[in-house]
């Protein structure tokens, strides 16, 4: 699904129980966004994957003072944010706003 207002990212779906889709043990994901440049580097079942990871407190490649942070996040309601390589090598990052509203996906230079 497409959201012409939210260009240029690209609004992949809503990660909730109720929709059928992605949900964490930990924390709701929101509305999933991706970049056009994830869309065009990462396949579809790579960022499932991720986001599942993410949504799962598999924070992947982040230092020891971001993953307290997340988890400062968790207990307090703040933004969590994951950094992950595929195997192709990009990297890329998911980002949960604090609200829970959004989780973005996007490569670093999109930040």
């Amino acid at each position: 699904m497409i959201d012409g207002n939210i260009r240029p990212h690209v609004l992949i779906g809503r990660a909730t129980a109720e929709g059928g889709h992605l949900i964490g043990k930990y924390f709701e994901l929101g509305r999933i966004v991706v970049t056009p440049s994830i869309i065009e580097n990462v396949t579809e079942t790579e960022q499932m994957v991720l986001l599942n990871q993410h949504a799962n407190c598999n924070w992947g490649e982040i230092s020891e003072h971001d993953s307290l942070e997340n988890e400062n996040g968790l207990k307090h309601g703040s933004r969590l944010m994951s950094v992950y390589t595929t195997e192709n090598g990009v990297k890329l990052y998911v980002i949960t706003e604090a609200d829970r509203s959004y989780t973005t996906m996007l490569l670093p230079e999109d930040y």
